[in-house]
């Protein structure tokens, strides 16, 4: 995936590109189970981000302001 990442007057804006179809199904089958991720930057640091999608291929990187760790219930029916 592609990310650019800009300074704006109200802090930043983050959008996201994935590369190839391939890894649509896999990025979206993980965005399904929890939208919450974390971008880590080369100096260590990093920020919670939610993924939200935006077109084909396209996301949008939200600032996550909940805490990270929380309950979550997923499901999956195997058939």
């Amino acid at each position: 995936m592609a990310v650019d990442i800009a300074a704006t007057d109200a802090g930043w804006r983050a959008r996201g590109r994935l590369v190839s179809d391939e890894d649509q199904e896999a990025f979206g089958f993980l965005s399904d189970l929890d939208p919450v991720f974390l971008l880590r930057f080369e100096d260590g640091s990093s920020v919670a981000v939610t993924v939200c999608p935006d077109g084909h291929r396209d996301f949008v990187l939200t600032e996550h302001a909940d805490p990270l760790r929380r309950s979550v219930e997923n499901r999956i029916a195997l058939e």
